[in-house]
């Protein structure tokens, strides 16, 4: 990634949290409501951690463990950054653009190699 992709990411995961509304339209599309953090919120969350590799993977491998644990594969982290795309889209609007849609698939793609990576 590269170092505009890895600010315009971050930039992403702060602007869902905020205004308070956005952030609640969010959740309602990711389904927060579950007291299990879903796969897509820790795929967010981790996100927020693309700028700083060494942090990324010290809280992204547990979390991978746990998701192979858990029986989490390939094709459902594809159908959840796919999930979450739409989702920003839906909530960001014209705020989600090419660059920031670019930014965000190259973040979650390497937040879901340290997922499922042993």
């Amino acid at each position: 990634m590269t170092p505009e992709e890895i600010a315009l990411a971050g930039d992403i995961v702060r602007r869902l949290g905020h205004p308070p509304d956005r952030a609640a339209r969010f959740a309602d599309q990711v389904g927060v409501r579950d007291p299990v953090p879903p796969v897509g919120v820790e795929i967010v969350r981790l996100v927020g951690l693309v700028d700083d590799l060494g942090a990324l993977e010290l809280v992204g491998r547990p979390v991978g463990e746990r998701h192979r644990a858990d029986g989490v594969r390939a094709s459902h982290y594809r159908a959840v950054r796919s999930m979450l795309t739409g989702a920003i889209d839906d909530v960001l609007g014209p705020e989600f653009g090419p660059a920031e849609a670019t930014a965000w698939d190259r973040a979650t793609a390497l937040v879901t190699e340290i997922l499922q990576s042993p």
